[in-house]
Parts: C-alpha cells; structure tokens; sequence
C-alpha cells in the first residue's frame, strides 16, 4: 500500500473518473483539436484536463497539469484544488480547463487559471451547451457578463466531445429514467485575458472524503467521525440496488451517500472511522485476493456485491480530499 505525495507520478498508470470529481474526460479527437490551440513555443497549464497534459507530455511540450486526483501518468502534476486552494506562481502562455458545470465552483475555477496566465494569456476553457439545465442560459450570460469585464472571447460550438466514463454508464444501465446514452459535448469558449480578474472567495469545503484505488477502480469513504465499533454498510432508499441512478450535484438524497465507487455502487455507513480502519487494514495486506478478505469479515459482506469484490490488493494506494 502507497500513500501519495502532494507531487506525485505512478509511471503510465490512470485510475477510473470518480463522480465525486465530476470528472468527464474528453476523446482522442477532442484533445488534439485542443492540443492544436495551445502555444507550442509557450508553457502550459492543464486545470482539470490530465488528457490534454497527457497527450502534451507525449509529445514532448512543457505542460504543468493541477488536479486533486493523485494518480494521472503526468510527469509534472500538483495536487490541488482550484475550489479550496491559492492560485500557483507562473506565467503561462495558454491555460487549458474543464471546471464542473456549476456557476458557483466555474466561476472560482476560471477566476484562478486566470491568475496564472501572463497579462495577454489565452485560455481554453469548456462551457456548458444551452440544453445542460432549465437555467443554462441565464447562468452562461451572467459567466460571460463578468469574464467581458476583464477579457474578450469567442464561443466555439459543440466543440468539445467526452468519453462516457464507466459512474455514468452504470446509472444510465440501472435508472428507468434515464434517456439516450447521447455522449457529453460542449462548447468550447476561448478566452483572451486584458486585466487579471479579482479571484472569487474559495468554495466551503468541510467534508473528509478517503480515496482507496485498487487498480483503476476508486472507492470513497466520507468521514463523519462516528465512534461505533460496530460499522454497518447499507443501500441508499433511492438507489436501484447498489447502482445510484444519476450524475447530477443536485439530485435528491446525494447528501446521504457515504461509501461511493468509481462505478457509482453506492452506500450509507453507520461507523466510518471504524470502515476506514478496516479498509485501511486491506489495502495492507500482501497480494491477495479482495473478496477473500471481504468473506472473512462479515461486517463488509454487502461489498461483495461492488465490483471491488473481483480485484487484488496489489498496488492499493490511499488519499484523501475534503469536499
């Protein structure tokens, strides 16, 4: 078992998206239309795209990527967080990113990469289509209303596609409401920045998630601080089964949600702290087989049913994050 460092690199190796990063990650041909923008003579920095920095670093081109999740195959990556944490010191030429598409945290997101560019920086950034939400419209005219005051841009269409990361097939397979599996696209807005924009007040952030990775699949832990010694492990009234039936920040009852999967199996706990040292304790063990360690405790017996059941403990890795 490895913890990682706030600078970190496992040569080559990516985990599954996990909902709680709302982490699409764009196709083959998205990133190289992206990749076709940026300034080949120039550094940049890649805000939540570690596919850009990915193919960037492929080819040989500076690129400096920030994201929180720690294991990404980039050769030169900061953890962190552009909701909660200071901008980096630097004067990129290009910045590229793909903040969620929530008012609030894009609005902190840009704000940010826009302090890290040099005065007439460009910058790359993903927009939410018209069709995201009843308010999409009303939100993206009060986003550019205030980016037009320190930059001027231009609105790329239907630009930018994504991958269709395995939390959202899972609840599109499992909800009886979900509609055409149609991939993500978005509109790509192109940023030139005129004057540094003040930064927007960091994003609350007082929940402890863990993260244990057992290959590429990813399961999250929320630390509530309970001191039971008797943890429980129960299904989510309104998940189907195991599966949560939806992508979306707002949907009801997703507050409720303590143990979640990079396959969106999710659960409520009762006893956390005392889950986290169990799981703590199976990510320690030599190479072996998950669903054996599972059946020996029967306190995690509803796992049997994730997908974590079917993996080894070889190479686990643990890491936390506030939320």
């Amino acid at each position: 078992m490895q913890h990682l460092p706030n600078h970190a690199r496992e040569d080559e190796r990516t985990v599954e998206p996990h909902p709680l990063d709302y982490d699409w990650r764009f196709t083959s041909e998205t990133v190289s239309r992206l990749a076709a923008l940026i300034d080949p003579a120039g550094a940049c920095i890649a805000v939540g795209t570690p596919s850009v920095a990915r193919y960037l670093d492929s080819v040989g081109r500076p690129v400096l990527l920030i994201d929180r999740q720690p294991v990404q195959g980039v050769v030169v990556h900061q953890r962190l967080d552009p909701s909660y944490d200071p901008p980096v010191d630097g004067a990129f030429n290009t910045a590229v990113t793909d903040p969620p598409w929530y008012p609030e945290v894009f609005h902190r997101w840009l704000g940010w990469v826009a302090r890290t560019i040099q005065p007439r920086g460009r910058i790359l950034c993903s927009l939410w289509p018209l069709s995201t939400r009843p308010d999409a419209q009303r939100e993206r005219e009060e986003l550019l209303s205030w980016v037009h005051t320190w930059a001027s841009t231009d609105l790329v269409v239907d630009a930018l596609g994504y991958q269709m990361p395995a939390f959202e097939a899972y609840s599109h397979q499992q909800s009886s409401h979900a509609t055409q599996e149609v991939p993500r696209r978005g509109d790509l807005l192109i940023i030139q920045k005129h004057e540094t924009p003040e930064l927007p007040s960091e994003l609350p952030h007082h929940e402890m998630w863990h993260r244990f990775v057992f290959g590429e699949y990813q399961l999250a832990l929320r630390l509530r601080g309970e001191a039971t010694d008797a943890p429980t492990i129960r299904k989510h009234p309104l998940a189907d089964g195991w599966i949560w039936p939806s992508v979306s920040r707002r949907a009801p009852g997703r507050g409720q949600i303590d143990l979640w999967s990079s396959r969106n199996e999710v659960a409520i706990v009762s006893g956390s702290t005392s889950l986290l040292r169990m799981l703590h304790e199976l990510c320690r063990q030599p190479v072996s087989s998950v669903a054996a360690s599972l059946r020996r405790d029967p306190r995690l017996s509803g796992l049997l049913d994730w997908h974590i059941a079917s993996l080894s403990t070889e190479g686990a890795l643990e890491w936390t994050h506030h939320a």
